[in-house]
C-alpha cells in the first residue's frame, strides 16, 4: 500500500498527512463531513467559538460511530440465529 501526502483544510486550518493512498477517500469525505457539521452549527449559533464547535462535532462523530457498531452487533446477532434457522431447517430435511 502505498502512502502519499494530502492536505485538508478544516475550519480554516490545513492539516497535512501521510495516509495510505486507498484511504484517501476517508480523509476527504471526512474533510467534507466535518466542514458541514461546523457551517450547520454556525448558521444556527453565528457567536459560537471554534472550539466549542469542534468539541459538538467531535461528540457527534463519536456518537454516530457507537450507534453504527450497536447496529453491526445487532445484524451480527440476527444473523447468527438466522444461520442457527437455517441448520435446524437442513437438519430436519436431510
Amino acid at each position: 500500500m502505498a502512502e502519499q501526502k494530502i492536505t485538508l483544510t478544516v475550519a480554516n486550518d490545513k492539516l497535512n498527512l501521510n495516509v495510505d493512498s486507498e484511504e484517501e477517500r476517508f480523509f476527504r469525505e471526512a474533510e467534507k463531513e466535518i466542514e458541514e457539521t461546523l457551517m450547520s452549527y454556525f448558521a444556527k449559533y453565528p457567536k459560537m467559538p471554534l472550539e466549542k464547535a469542534m468539541r459538538y462535532a467531535l461528540v457527534g462523530a463519536v456518537v454516530s460511530k457507537l450507534r453504527k457498531e450497536g447496529k453491526d452487533s445487532e445484524l451480527e446477532k440476527d444473523l447468527d440465529k438466522l444461520h442457527s434457522d437455517l441448520d435446524d431447517v437442513l437438519l430436519k430435511h436431510s
